[in-house]
């Protein structure tokens, strides 16, 4: 799981997209503090609205660095909580399949009893059909877990940017 993490954080644009404009603020804030610099070189003391004139766009950069460092953080953890939730529910879908293939087979054995039952006349149709109903449902709902395992390998993959078909073992 954290490799996946890992992977996903390198692979997200948003995280991309904030770390340029990152540095974009760090460089705005250098030539701001540059312009300053060389604006008060060899003087020791500068009027107010000199200072001011430099103060004012530097906390305002600062604070939108502020943000974006926040917005990162969210971000990465928002990353690795989508790959966590991804990991247990497939997890959980892999371990049910397991017991819808158990179930499965003990219906599939009472379908072949309930069939030899109707075929002697011990059973109506509509009790037989019943049955089968039931077994065709369990079969259904089966498939439509194997959907929802693929479906979330393939989100699982596109967040880390891996080959949208990969599997893994997951323990």
């Amino acid at each position: 799981i954290d490799q996946a993490v890992t992977d996903a954080i390198a692979f997200s644009r948003d995280l991309k997209n904030l770390e340029e404009n990152i540095d974009l603020v760090e460089d705005n804030e250098a030539v701001v503090r540059n312009s300053w610099a060389s604006q008060n070189s060899g003087e020791t003391i500068s009027d107010y609205a000199t200072t001011h004139s430099y103060a004012v766009p530097l906390r305002e950069l600062a604070n939108t660095l502020s943000n974006y460092s926040a917005n990162e953080e969210i971000a990465k953890q928002k990353i690795e909580y989508n790959i966590r939730s991804l990991f247990y529910s497939i997890k959980e879908a892999e371990d049910s399949l397991a017991l819808y293939d158990e179930q499965i087979d003990i219906q599939a054995r009472q379908l072949k009893v309930y069939e030899t039952m109707l075929n002697l006349g011990k059973l109506s149709q509509v009790e037989y059909n019943d049955y089968k109903q039931t077994y065709d449902t369990l079969v259904s709902d089966k498939k439509a877990v194997e959907t929802q395992i693929s479906s979330a390998y393939r989100s699982l993959n596109q967040l880390m940017g891996k080959d949208i078909n990969q599997q893994y073992n997951i323990i």
